[in-house]
């Protein structure tokens, strides 16, 4: 059987291969995803005037002018701005006519900013909130070099948190416990580096230490990457690097001018300044640099200085038309990821690309517990079941896994209705092979169907405690390894036809080997020790 200590031969030969066509697959579909993503942000990209529409998909609805907010309108310079954690507040860098600088924070709500520094002789730049929102860091020079202070939100206690005699130091970023700093110095002959810090006064050590300008860095996904500004290639790019100190890669390699980035702490999304001939507008990318698009366009707006909120729904930055001075603004945000998932929403697609991009929801939800995934994943089965969907093919049974994930938290019987039409079709209507193997697409098996059906039926089967979804999602397994599986490279092949007649697909599609190995994980997982 393909239990958890029975595994056909042949499927544990044909891992390491399945792996690395796995991983060949996840590319291909990325390449696709960034290219949807590129094409949907596109239509976002006219923003002429405060009142044009911006299409900048999140949580299935379209964005329009009351969304786009202009935050500041004062006669000098505002820009640099950072969210409050609960995103009731903005502090940003307030530049008079005579280029003295004050850190400035208003209410969303409205009202009249609160200057918190009052000091114009004084320099200040990039603000940050604590993780608790009661203080604010931030870069200040009072013409003896750079140092990082923090000042509390009422405009008391200005302390200064790393100071160092001879060198500078600036853009303070805090990890998402609040316990370490990072920032930028050049303690090290003159060159900028990368350093952190524990707080309250923890020693310094070197994150990015090496020959080129590295600054400007910020925290991201959770806490596992820095992404920062770097010219060691001798361009001004952007760069990632784990807070473990691994995986150290470029993200941009465009001649433009890449710096001041921001980056969400889920939903792989980053935000950065791409400065060109023509002016400079903000782009963004996922975590990889895929997904590549403008945000905010070039013409006829100068837009720069992004941070997105720490909940990756906010984007607050500068802009300014020709001529004016510059302003807060505030957009909403989505990541290219949501916005791969908007096309769900916007074409209320229930078909295999909805019910596939669910799963990778269902997923990250199961994952990360952030309940934005399980939100996208009701609103998907939602707008499913308004638009009558039915299940007739086995594709359609992840609409009724999406189903069972929302039924865990929100336990209303239309989802378990849902789930359970579902598991009729696939257990009493779905076309089979003589020997009982699910077909896919005419007379033909394809590893497409592990895909669908099993993640269905291993969750129908720990939700509701009948033991015959799960045995039933074994049982495809074995059959499909059977008709589909090479004997001599245990990769599976695209097709395998139920009749002589029928179409054969010979060849050993990369993603298809990818489901499976996927599928496989998901028995071993979900079933306990010693399944048969």
């Amino acid at each position: 059987m393909f239990g958890r200590h029975a595994f056909p031969q042949s499927f544990r030969s044909a891992l390491p291969v399945a792996c690395t066509l796995l991983a060949i697959a996840v590319n291909l579909i990325n390449s696709e995803f960034a290219q949807a993503a590129h094409l949907a942000q596109q239509a976002g990209e006219e923003l002429e005037q405060p009142a044009a529409q911006l299409f900048l998909p999140l949580a299935g609805r379209k964005i329009t002018a009351p969304d786009l907010r202009r935050l500041t309108d004062a006669p000098g310079t505002e820009t640099q701005p950072a969210l409050s954690p609960d995103n009731l507040q903005v502090v940003y860098v307030g530049i008079d006519a005579s280029g003295g600088t004050d850190l400035y924070l208003a209410d969303l709500a409205g009202g009249a900013p609160l200057n918190l520094t009052n000091s114009p002789s004084v320099i200040e730049e990039t603000p940050v909130f604590t993780r608790d929102g009661t203080r604010i860091a931030f870069g200040r020079n009072a013409g003896d070099g750079w140092d990082i202070y923090s000042i509390a939100s009422d405009s008391t206690d200005l302390l200064p948190m790393v100071a160092n005699a001879g060198s500078d130091e600036s853009h303070p970023a805090y990890s998402p416990d609040g316990a370490t700093l990072y920032f930028d110095s050049n303690r090290e002959a003159g060159n900028w580096d990368i350093y952190k810090t524990a707080l309250p006064d923890g020693a310094w050590s070197a994150v990015v230490r090496r020959a080129g300008t590295d600054r400007f860095p910020v925290v991201g996904f959770g806490g596992k990457y820095l992404v920062f500004r770097s010219e060691f290639d001798g361009n001004s790019d952007i760069f990632r690097i784990g807070t473990d100190l691994s995986s150290l890669r470029s993200l941009t390699t465009d001649p433009d001018f890449d710096g001041y980035p921001a980056a969400t702490s889920a939903h792989q999304g980053i935000a950065y300044a791409s400065v060109t001939a023509a002016g400079s507008r903000i782009r963004q990318m996922n975590d990889a640099g895929g997904g590549m698009g403008t945000l905010m366009p070039a013409v006829p707006w100068q837009t720069e200085t992004p941070r997105l909120s720490d909940d990756g729904r906010w984007l607050v930055y500068a802009a300014a038309l020709p001529g004016e001075s510059t302003d807060i603004f505030l957009s909403p945000y989505a990541s290219p990821m949501q916005q791969v998932g908007s096309v769900s929403f916007d074409t209320v697609d229930c078909g295999w690309e909805g019910g596939v991009l669910t799963l990778g929801w269902a997923r990250a939800w199961e994952s990360t517990h952030d309940l934005i995934y399980w939100e996208w994943v009701q609103q998907w089965v939602d707008a499913c079941e308004r638009a009558g969907k039915q299940v007739e093919h086995v594709n359609d049974l992840l609409y009724g896994y999406g189903a069972l994930v929302v039924y865990e938290r929100s336990p209303q019987q239309k989802y378990l209705d849902i789930a359970q039409a579902a598991a009729d079709f696939v257990m009493q209507q779905a076309p089979r092979a003589a020997d009982g193997t699910l077909l896919h697409l005419g007379d033909a098996a394809w590893p497409d169907t592990l895909i669908v059906a099993h993640p269905f039926l291993l969750k129908m089967g720990s939700t509701t405690g009948d033991e015959q979804y799960t045995q039933e999602a074994i049982t495809q397994a074995n059959l499909h390894s059977t008709h589909l599986q090479d004997a001599a490279s245990g990769l599976y092949r695209h097709a395998w036809p139920a009749s002589e007649t029928g179409v054969s697909g010979p060849a050993h599609w990369g993603r298809g080997n990818g489901w499976v190995l996927a599928v496989a994980a998901e028995i071993l997982r979900t079933t306990p020790e010693g399944t048969p």
